[in-house]
């Protein structure tokens, strides 16, 4: 039992190490580019210097992180799994009746507690410092641009307009009819001094319009008044709407249900918000399997000493891995797949793959 437990914290130690080492390597890379990518974008704007393009990088980095995650583990399995062969120690624990099971089931178990680490930790605090992230973006290189947040009291969308923004809240959206019920708008001027405000009945989406119905307007210097219909100039449209606000990665694990379900009850749709909660959890399940596909893939090649061959058969897993994971993601994005189906589709045939192969090259 203590033998166990010491080549299980020997294992584990190593692990850590490799992932430690690929993981800083690819965020170092990917990093670069992002920034190279930040500085062209920056390059055209006089008030963006680059300490806001360092900082907008730092936001982004933990989300580029979570994203590349499930791909560390792989290589970092393969290169554990590598070097325990190169000092003969897979020899010596496959002479000493450990199978390749418990040899890998440490791992698993590691990778899984990481996972959830992730998960209900580190994916909330990345979330938020995504927002924010998209906060600067909109203020720098998307300005006047739209954007929408969601409470129990319905929708608040933002538009600037000129030397006026207004702030619509609105309780319920029909998107077959093109109508809303139930409708405030709050005007505003750059210094954010409030100029009027409008509430309706209901209204009814037009080209670069909105037709409001049984009207009520004021403005601090006058009375109520009342209007039987008031058509504002405004951008928006329902299918704006619909692709407005806060990207699923920019919401935390925790509140991607209650997102959904707060715009499914305002008439929206919150269909990429209970993907993005799907895909999370099927990454936790993953990123354990990673692990058995990592020593499916190079159990045979270890055995024959062949490193490079290892490394690039581990590229080409995760290459087909990232392909077959954006193909199911987009389909289900697109409501071609169902959600269950996108989210755990690649765990699925990934499991599946990693399991027989390992069988076979274990037992054959």
């Amino acid at each position: 039992m203590i033998s166990h437990f010491v080549i299980s914290w020997y294992l584990i130690r190593n692990f850590l190490k490799w992932t430690s080492i690929v993981g800083l390597a690819i965020i170092t890379i990917i990093m670069l580019f992002d920034l190279a990518e930040l500085i062209r974008k920056g390059s055209s704007k006089t008030d963006v210097g680059f300490s806001i393009l360092l900082q907008m990088l730092v936001l982004k980095t933990p989300t580029l992180l979570q994203q590349v995650l499930p791909f560390v583990i792989l290589f970092s399995s393969i290169l554990t799994l590598w070097a325990l062969n190169r000092y003969q120690e897979m020899t010596v624990m496959k002479a000493s009746g450990i199978s390749i099971w418990q040899i890998i089931a440490p791992l698993v178990s590691v990778v899984w507690i990481l996972g959830a680490l992730d998960l209900t930790v580190f994916n909330p605090v990345a979330s938020h410092m995504m927002l924010r992230y998209e906060h600067m973006d909109g203020q720098y290189f998307q300005k006047n641009i739209e954007s929408l947040a969601i409470s129990e009291s319905g929708l608040w969308i933002r538009e600037k307009k000129g030397d006026i923004q207004q702030v619509f809240q609105i309780a319920h959206i029909d998107p077959k009819m093109y109508t809303s019920q139930n409708i405030s708008v709050f005007q505003f001027d750059l210094q954010d001094h409030f100029l009027k405000r409008i509430e309706a009945k209901t209204a009814s989406f037009g080209d670069h319009a909105i037709t409001l119905n049984d009207v009520w307007q004021q403005t601090p210097q006058s009375m109520p008044q009342h209007m039987s219909r008031l058509e504002l100039s405004t951008a928006l449209s329902i299918p704006v709407i619909q692709n407005t606000g806060a990207a699923p990665h920019s919401i935390s694990f925790w509140n991607l249900l209650h997102v959904s379900e707060m715009l499914e009850n305002s008439g929206l749709s919150g269909h990429k918000y209970m993907l993005r909660w799907h895909s999370l959890l099927s990454r936790w399940i993953w990123m354990g399997i990673m692990v058995i596909l990592a020593a499916s893939c190079s159990l045979r090649l270890i055995r024959q000493q062949r490193a490079m061959t290892i490394i690039g058969v581990g590229a080409l897993c995760a290459f087909l891995l990232y392909i077959l994971r954006d193909i199911t993601h987009a389909l289900g994005s697109a409501g071609t797949l169902p959600i269950l189906l996108s989210a755990w589709a690649p765990v699925g045939i990934s499991a599946l793959l990693g399991v027989t192969a390992l069988l076979y090259f274990e037992e054959g």
